[in-house]
């Protein structure tokens, strides 16, 4: 457990984080023609066509179910304003990968061989880390086909994103520039080394004062810290005496952190009040002030950023190739449905699309 603050996403956010990295490719419709018709409706209806193939309704309905089951939630789960944002946003991305899918299987011909072999063991292995999904998966009525063309799309940008750092690989200039123009991005911040001990009431009752109170001053008489810890905690971390590790400012809720963030190193705090019940904190190191990381220690997440740039750059260079053409609106100025959603939705979603909340103590 940590007493950690919890930043509160929507399904949705949470989800889009997520295609972002590995997008999902669209399966092949064996009758798909690239016709580019509208139907009236349905589960066929053609939505768009990317480099000759259509895409149907169904296509991006089963892909935002699988979506939400992968988070453990149904497409019923999110309002109207947040359907629609991950049903374009998939839409949008299964129209760039067939466009990667395609490109990859003109340009490499060991890995187009190799996609089918790779994509079946993927499918095996995802399957035996979760006993349960064969079940889940048929009860959201989501096929093998569905999980292929997710773990499909993980292997043709893995492809693509090998080949771009192969081609453009990140250069000493490129690096430097970055670091000078972000150096802010680069920064250690302040922290410390930090175990407690919780009496967990929420009620901050007499009687939980009480026994942390007479914890407390068993510490002070020399009893060992971390094994009072692994007696008496009610925090996950009691099994590691109450080891919280290096916690840095912003990561506990604030009573915690003003109390940790004033101790030298081997001190005990005075009894702490949150909304989780007692607390008495040890201070493992001394605070270890923000420190700038320098370009050396700094370049391998340099490196994977300027990396992801080239990725981007070759994704929007291929698109420029293949212009998708959407049979539904699109936004003026980028062509495709919008993805955005508005100021505030039924659930609360402003345009930060976030809100933050102290969470519970809640067990890691």
């Amino acid at each position: 457990m940590s007493i950690m603050k919890k930043s509160v996403f929507t399904a949705v956010c949470v989800a889009l984080a997520f295609v972002m990295v590995f997008s999902f490719a669209a399966c092949e419709d064996e009758n798909a023609g690239g016709s580019g018709r509208v139907s009236t409706g349905g589960d066929n209806e053609v939505l768009a066509v990317a480099d000759g193939q259509d895409i149907t309704r169904q296509q991006v309905d089963d892909l935002c179910s699988f979506m939400a089951m992968t988070y453990g939630m149904s497409m019923d789960d999110l309002d109207e304003a947040n359907k629609t944002m991950l049903f374009n946003q998939m839409l949008i991305y299964v129209a760039d990968n067939i466009i990667v899918k395609n490109y990859i299987n003109e340009s490499d011909e060991a890995a187009a061989e190799q996609a089918k072999e790779s994509v079946d063991q993927q499918l095996e292995m995802f399957k035996t880390q979760s006993p349960d999904l064969e079940e889940q998966l048929s009860g959201a009525g989501i096929t093998d086909d569905t999980v292929k063309t997710y773990l499909e799309t993980q292997y043709y940008q893995s492809v693509l994103y090998e080949k771009v750092l192969q081609d453009q690989p990140v250069t000493d200039e490129e690096a430097q520039t970055y670091y000078d123009e972000n150096k802010a991005d680069f920064v250690t911040p302040e922290s410390i080394g930090l175990s407690h001990i919780l009496v967990s009431d929420a009620e901050l009752t007499d009687a939980g004062r009480t026994s942390i109170e007479a914890i407390r001053q068993r510490v002070l008489d020399d009893e060992d810290f971390a094994e009072l810890a692994k007696e008496f905690s009610d925090d996950g971390s009691a099994e590691n005496g109450g080891d919280l590790g290096s916690v840095t400012r912003g990561m506990m809720v604030t009573p915690f952190e003003e109390a940790g963030f004033k101790l030298k190193k081997g001190e005990i705090s005075d009894i702490v009040e949150t909304e989780f019940g007692f607390h008495i904190i040890k201070a493992n190191t001394d605070v270890i002030p923000e420190q700038q990381m320098t370009l050396e220690s700094a370049r391998e997440n340099i490196d994977g950023i300027i990396a992801q740039q080239h990725f981007s750059a070759e994704i929007e260079r291929l698109k420029a190739e293949h212009p998708v053409k959407y049979n539904v609106e699109v936004d003026p100025e980028t062509g495709e449905p919008s993805t955005a959603l508005p100021e505030t939705t039924d659930s609360g979603v402003t345009e930060d699309a976030e809100q933050s909340e102290d969470s519970g103590v809640e067990t890691e």
